[in-house]
């Protein structure tokens, strides 16, 4: 099994992390964004807002993710939720979400989700997960890209 160590980071406290949530979400406001972002968006907003630059990489496949992990870089992607087949979301699931993924094994990848109480150290299988990837597209969210971003 391959798993992101948050031992390996610097840990805040549920306190701090409230607040840095709630800054950043008064900045995207104040910015003009909207409740749902793409990937660049959201890079851009942690580049400017937070001083962190991550990439955001187009068209990815499940060995993508997989080598990303191996390097102990956790992966952000945008999904739409109602295809992420997760029993814990209200309603069959958000249009769009976004969640971490921080590790995988033999059965699939492993997310630390924020759309659940139930959601760290969720499981999705490689294709439910995969198949839910889509970056945000106003338009019709199953038409958005397979993309992620790392920092």
């Amino acid at each position: 099994m391959i798993k992101y160590q948050k031992e390996n980071r610097n840990s805040i406290s549920k306190t701090e992390a409230d607040q840095s949530i709630r800054s950043m979400v008064a900045y995207e406001e104040s910015q003009g964004y909207g409740i749902s972002i793409t990937l660049t968006d959201l890079n851009q907003i942690s580049r400017d807002h937070l001083g962190f630059e991550g990439r955001v990489v187009k068209n990815i496949s499940i060995d993508d993710i997989k080598v990303e992990l191996a390097n102990g870089n956790p992966v952000i992607v945008g999904v739409a939720g109602k295809v992420l087949n997760n029993p814990n979301f209200q309603n069959d699931g958000p249009n769009y979400h976004m969640l971490v993924i921080i590790g995988y094994d033999q059965n699939g990848f492993i997310a630390n989700d924020p759309g659940t109480r139930k959601g760290e150290d969720y499981r999705y299988t490689y294709d439910n997960l995969y198949d839910s990837i889509h970056d945000w597209n106003p338009s019709n969210i199953l038409d958005g890209e397979k993309n992620y971003l790392v920092f």
